[in-house]
C-alpha cells in the first residue's frame, strides 16, 4: 500500500504506550530497523529518560549504531538490555555478495562498544551462501564465543517465495531448491543446494556450530563472569537443540539429506570406481573438464567416449565393460537458449551410449546452466572412490584452481 516507504508512530504516541504499560520487566520494539531514523530515535530516547518510563528494553538494529556515540549514551541511559544484531557473516565474501556495507573489522568494533555500555547482543547469522563452506560455520562459533556475543542464531539461507533471491533466481531455474515442503522454510532446515558442500553438510555443519556455542564451554564462560542469566540461555539453547533431534520430522529430514549424497556409494560401494567413462562431448564444457581434473586428482583415471558406429557398438560395449567401472552421465537440469544446441546433443550421445553399455553401472551428473559447479555432484562421484569427504573436499578445491575457476584459498 506505501510502497518502499514506512510508517511511524509519533513519539508521543509511543511514550504514551509505554506509560500504559509502565512496570513492565522488559519492552521489545518491534520495529525491523529500529535506529534507522536516528533523529526521531534520540527523541522517542530522551522523552522516556525524562519520563522516568526506563524498563529494560530491546530492538532490532544494525552495527553502525555504534558509531554515534551520543545515541549509544542515550540507549544505556534509557536502559536499554540488549539488542538484535544483524551481523549475518563472518566471511568478507559472503558480506560483499549480500551486499553488506560491514566488514568484520565493524563487526568487532559494534560488538565491543555495546559491551562496553553494558548493552547485551543477540548475534544474527546466515549460513549457506554460495561462498560459505564448513570452515566457515565452525570459524562462526568460535567467533562468538571469542567476542562474547551474549546469544546467537545461526540461520541457514533459505529462499522464500516472494523476496528478490527465489524471484531472480531460484525460480528461474539459475539455482534449485532440493525440497518445497513448506514446513521447512523456516531457517533450521536446508532446502536449497548450496555451492561449496553438500546440503547434508550444511544441516549438519549448521547445527555443529549451535551446538558449539550452546555448549558447556559457552555456559561456563558465563558463569565464570557470574551471568545467570545468560549462563541459563545458553542452557536453553543446549536443550533446545537435544529437543531438535527428538523431533521424527527433523531426524527423517536430516536422514533423507544424507541418503541424496551417499545414494550412488551405496548402491555402487565405496572405492568401486578407478576408472570412469564420460561423454567425450562433455569435456567441451567447463564443468566437465572440471570433472575431468577432479578425478585425476583422486586418482580416477577418465575415459572420453565418443558415440560408436553401429557396427562397432557391440565389441566398443564389451570393451568398455572390461575396462570401466562406470559410466557418467550428464542430465541436463536447464539449458541457457544459446546453449540449448550443445546440451541437446549431449543428450543424444549421453543416450546413445546408455544404450550402447546398458549393463555398466551409470551415475548422474546433473548441469544446471548459469548455475556453475557445485560440489554436491562432485562428492557424490568422489564418494565412490574415497569415504573421505575431506579428501574429497581437498581434490574439488585444487581441480577448480587448476581450471581457474577460483582462486586458492
Amino acid at each position: 500500500m506505501y510502497g518502499h516507504a514506512f510508517r511511524t508512530h509519533s513519539v508521543g504516541r509511543v511514550l504514551d504506550e509505554l506509560a500504559v504499560h509502565k512496570g513492565n520487566m522488559y519492552t521489545f520494539f518491534a520495529d525491523d530497523i529500529f535506529t534507522a531514523n536516528k533523529k526521531r530515535v534520540k527523541e522517542l530516547l530522551r522523552g522516556m529518560i525524562d519520563r522516568g518510563l526506563t524498563p529494560q528494553w530491546g530492538a532490532q538494529v544494525r552495527t553502525e549504531t555504534v558509531d554515534d556515540p551520543e545515541l549509544l549514551q542515550l540507549m544505556r541511559d534509557s536502559n536499554c538490555f540488549n539488542v538484535y544484531v544483524g551481523f549475518e557473516s563472518i566471511n568478507p565474501r559472503t558480506l560483499k555478495l549480500f551486499n553488506k556495507k560491514q566488514d568484520l573489522a565493524k563487526i568487532e568494533r559494534s560488538i565491543e562498544r555495546f559491551h562496553a555500555h553494558k548493552i547485551r547482543i543477540h548475534g544474527m547469522f546466515v549460513v549457506g551462501s554460495d561462498e560459505d563452506d564448513l570452515e566457515t560455520l565452525d570459524a562462526t562459533a568460535e567467533f562468538a564465543l571469542k567476542h562474547d556475543v551474549d546469544s546467537v542464531q545461526f540461520m541457514i539461507l533459505t529462499p522464500i517465495p516472494g523476496s528478490p533471491d527465489y524471484g531472480t533466481l531460484y525460480a528461474n531455474g539459475e539455482k534449485y531448491v532440493i525440497s518445497k515442503n513448506w514446513q521447512f522454510y523456516d531457517g533450521h532446515h536446508v532446502v536449497h543446494q548450496p555451492r561449496r558442500l553438500s546440503p547434508y553438510e550444511l544441516q549438519m555443519g549448521a547445527i555443529a556450530a549451535m551446538e558449539k556455542f550452546y555448549s558447556w564451554r559457552g555456559i561456563g564462560k558465563k558463569l565464570w563472569k557470574r551471568d545467570l542469566y545468560y549462563a541459563t540461555i545458553r542452557y536453553w539453547g543446549k536443550k533446545m537443540l537435544r529437543e531438535w533431534w527428538k523431533d521424527e520430522e527433523n531426524r527423517a529430514h536430516v536422514e533423507w539429506l544424507r541418503a541424496q549424497l551417499y545414494a550412488d556409494a551405496r548402491e555402487l560401494g565405496h572405492g568401486a570406481v578407478r576408472t570412469v567413462g564420460l561423454p567425450a562431448l562433455l569435456l567441451q564444457d567447463a564443468v566437465g573438464r572440471l570433472l575431468q581434473r577432479f578425478l585425476a586428482e583422486l586418482g580416477v583415471k577418465v575415459v572420453p567416449l565418443a558415440e560408436a558406429a553401429a557396427g562397432a557398438a557391440a565389441e566398443s560395449a564389451a570393451r568398455a565393460r572390461d575396462t570401466l567401472d562406470c559410466l557418467i552421465t550428464p542430465i541436463v537440469k536447464r539449458a541457457e537458449q544459446e546453449r540449448q544446441e550443445f546440451h541437446a546433443r549431449l543428450a543424444a550421445v549421453t543416450e546413445a551410449l546408455h544404450a550402447q553399455w546398458e549393463r555398466l553401472p551409470k551415475v548422474s551428473f546433473p548441469l544446471v546452466e548459469g548455475q556453475g559447479p557445485v560440489f554436491e555432484p562432485f562428492a557424490k562421484i568422489g564418494l565412490l572412490v574415497t569415504q573421505n569427504l575431506d579428501h574429497i573436499r581437498d581434490a574439488y578445491r585444487s581441480a577448480g584452481v587448476a581450471e581457474g575457476l577460483w582462486e586458492a584459498a
